[in-house]
């Protein structure tokens, strides 16, 4: 089952409805004003049409205009979170903004998809959201030659914070679909196996096609060097 947000005055209960556990992280609002839902109808609807987008099969250069206009409107009103319904003065949600807008360039993961998810990110810089360093992970895994043929080195940092999260269990990631994977806790779930001894062999792994070009021993060396620095800490 989805992850279900609860937002209350003061504070945010995220809670994971699933066979495991209840994980509970409580956390204070950003601001007063909805940081973390929809205010209004219009965002709600506006956040239908994004998902809808993310739901087609082919992303087309139109799909990905509209749906980076609509993330970057969300953004800037603070609708950075789905909110699926409202109860008792409570509001659930499920779905994350940055995570929804990455499966779409993800659908479309050639260079015009890549870029729009690097304007994205570029929009958003001022954001501590660790969503954003996994999305862009996951749309290096899917075509890395083409990621790196259009980021430069600020960016490698947030590519070895999002394999760290999101290789934590192996190539495959079991949580990919859980768009608040920053704010939960799986440590009674799937047995982490990700450590300094084998990060070099799991990279390796999870992007065999950029390993078997043999086009970027430069930036692979670099990468590498900024995983070991996150697994010795």
């Amino acid at each position: 089952m989805k992850e279900a947000w609860i937002l209350k005055t003061g504070s945010i209960i995220l809670e994971m409805l699933s066979g495991r556990n209840f994980t509970i992280i409580l956390l204070l609002l950003l601001t007063a004003n909805y940081s973390f839902g929809q205010p209004c109808l219009e965002c709600k609807q506006k956040f239908d049409r994004l998902i809808a987008i993310e739901a087609q099969d082919m992303i087309s250069d139109s799909d990905l205009e509209e749906g980076l206009g609509i993330a970057k409107e969300l953004y800037e009103r603070s609708c950075v979170d789905y909110i699926d319904s409202i109860a008792n003065n409570m509001a659930y949600g499920s779905i994350n903004l940055t995570h929804t807008f990455a499966s779409i360039a993800k659908k479309r993961c050639d260079s015009v998809g890549v870029s729009y998810y690097l304007n994205y990110l570029n929009f958003t810089s001022s954001s501590a959201e660790e969503e954003r360093s996994f999305g862009l992970e996951r749309l290096f895994k899917e075509c890395p030659e083409t990621v790196l043929e259009q980021i430069d080195q600020s960016f490698f940092g947030d590519l070895a914070w999002g394999f760290v999260n999101n290789r934590y269990y192996g190539p495959v990631d079991p949580f990919e679909d859980y768009g608040y994977k920053a704010l939960t806790d799986y440590r009674n779930s799937i047995e982490p196996i990700l450590n300094t001894k084998n990060y070099i062999e799991i990279f390796n792994e999870t992007y065999s096609t950029l390993i078997k070009a043999e086009k970027y021993p430069d930036e692979i060396k670099m990468l590498l060097k900024k995983i070991a620095e996150i697994l010795e800490k």
